[in-house]
């Protein structure tokens, strides 16, 4: 019973040590009660009520280790999370010529932490050492800067949105990891994340409403993350979208079944892998601009794309533009410079 009231302290002491975490505790959380209830059949008289005495009290102090085990693993990433903010003010600090000791000074105050959009902008951009951040492009193209998020650690991606985030910025960032967006949650609960197109976004103010509207079709359902790429930039620009999903060449009666509502957009976006012959129909039956979007999608002889890109490229139907293998959040940009054109005449 002595050693079994040690719990608490042992669960703790051992998720701080890192010799197991509190998750892999939790999972086998069903076969330590089963162990708990054979060890004191064995240890006591064969009657329930000294069995009860001995297993209640072990499962309680159990309970209580894995509470304590779990609050230190939320208090260790709560602080994993605010020395990364920290990292990133400092960084912007002492690249505009503070010092460490005049940094220490400002945070001895409870809210002590030097505010990003405090530092000296120099050529209307953030300078975070390791990144620039591009807080003037709203107001130079009218869209907000969008992060590439593959290859950035989640502390960069972390010290970017957080810069974003003080600077009242609008932010997307493309090709974000679960283990990234979790990462930027936990100390930023106001980011959203879409899990089909891998969109980390950061909105601190609506945007103004494109005229018009985008029509976003894709050839196959294994298109859709690129499609839903799309998309989510689009609307997240203020356009209004229209989806038309697995209406690729192998089946044309499901195109043509929805091509007069098509017909009703002002841009079409036309998403394919394989040999990516749906942008070169599409301009074939509507008015309107095509952007084509070629992708990965296909076997072999598809060469990630390649196949693709280079027909829609060769395509005989006029009115095509087409942007790189898998670039969804291209063609959505340029969708909505399209619709801002329109707005001004």
């Amino acid at each position: 019973m002595a050693l079994c009231s040690n719990f608490p302290f042992s669960h703790t002491r051992w998720c701080a040590g890192d010799f197991f975490s509190y998750e892999s505790v939790q999972k086998k959380r069903p076969f330590i009660i089963i162990l708990i209830l054979i060890l004191a059949a064995l240890l006591t008289p064969p009657d329930i009520v000294s069995q009860l005495m001995l297993g209640t009290p072990t499962y309680l102090l159990f309970e209580a280790g894995l509470f304590f085990a779990r609050k230190y693993r939320n208090a260790s990433t709560m602080k994993e999370q605010r020395d990364a903010r920290d990292i990133a003010s400092f960084d912007v600090f002492a690249t505009n010529g503070g010092s460490k000791k005049k940094w220490k000074k400002l945070n001895e105050k409870p809210m002590g932490k030097m505010p990003v959009k405090a530092v000296n902008m120099k050529d209307d951009y953030l300078e975070l050492g390791f990144a620039k951040l591009d807080i003037s492009r709203k107001r130079r193209i009218g869209f907000d800067e969008t992060v590439f998020c593959s290859g950035k650690t989640k502390e960069q991606l972390l010290q970017i949105f957080s810069a974003f985030q003080e600077n009242s910025c609008n932010a997307l960032g493309t090709r974000c990891s679960w283990e990234q967006y979790e990462f930027v949650r936990n100390a930023m609960p106001e980011v959203h994340y879409d899990t089909t197109s891998k969109i980390l976004s950061l909105r601190n103010r609506k945007p103004q409403a494109l005229a018009g509207k985008i029509a976003i079709c894709c050839a196959g359902t294994a298109d859709l993350p690129i499609a839903e790429e799309a998309a989510t930039v689009a609307e997240f620009q203020g356009a209004t979208v229209e989806k038309f999903f697995d209406i690729g060449v192998a089946g044309l009666h499901r195109l043509l079944s929805k091509i007069e509502q098509i017909r009703r957009a002002n841009v079409i976006i036309a998403i394919a892998g394989m040999e990516g012959a749906l942008a070169g129909i599409l301009a074939g039956l509507v008015q309107a601009p095509v952007i084509a979007v070629p992708t990965s999608v296909g076997y072999g002889a598809s060469l990630q794309g390649i196949v693709p890109l280079l027909s829609m490229i060769n395509s005989c139907a006029e009115g095509i533009s087409v942007v790189n293998i898998d670039n969804g959040f291209g063609a959505a940009i340029q969708a909505c410079r399209i619709l801002k054109q329109i707005a001004h005449h």
